[in-house]
């Protein structure tokens, strides 16, 4: 068990090595508009006041929170656009996960946010993510936070729906076998 631990353990630092090497996504790049939503999104889900109890309960496994990102042309309502609808689901359980993990909100963001974007930009780079395609049949895209800490992956709705139908039961394995060698 220990050898595999290891052997894992050298995998993630090769992961790491290779985000930060990887091809970002920058302006102008064709994937531009989903890196950016994804990272106002998960920022948006991230900072939100999220009520909870100390225990989750069979509700939060299905919640669902759903937030417009829009844009102001002018200072006026009225001209507002809508340029993403984003979609959180069970924000409290995976608030509860990143808990488990020992990953504050603020650390999260500040590799995987827009922040991670600011601070290249100060730095003279306007890029975001770096990106590796998948060459499998789900034609998936996976990014990567930009100091390696953090994988996104896109995934199809069959995906989603498993992921769904299995989050309470992932979550128990986690609360129980907390050195679990199952992706975090």
């Amino acid at each position: 068990m220990e050898k595999l631990k290891e052997v894992t353990t050298q995998n993630i630092h090769k992961t790491k090595a290779r985000a930060k090497k990887g091809n970002f996504v920058s302006f102008g790049h064709q994937n531009w508009n989903l890196v950016l939503n994804m990272m106002l999104g998960i920022q948006k889900a991230v900072n939100s006041t999220v009520e909870r109890s100390e225990t989750l309960s069979h509700k939060d496994f299905n919640l669902k929170y759903i937030f417009e990102l829009i844009s102001k042309r002018t200072g006026e309502i009225k001209d507002t656009y809508k340029i993403c609808t984003f979609f959180d689901y069970a924000p409290n359980v995976f608030l509860e996960l990143r808990r488990l993990f020992g990953i504050k909100n603020e650390d999260y963001l500040k590799s995987i946010g827009p922040e991670s974007m600011l601070n290249g930009l100060i730095k003279g780079n306007l890029s975001t993510l770096a990106e590796l395609t998948s060459s499998g049949k789900s034609g998936s895209f996976f990014y990567y936070s930009a100091d390696g800490k953090y994988t996104l992956k896109t995934i199809s709705r069959a995906e989603f729906h498993f992921l769904r139908k299995i989050l309470k039961n992932y979550y128990t394995h986690i609360m129980n076998n907390p050195n679990t060698l199952i992706i975090k």
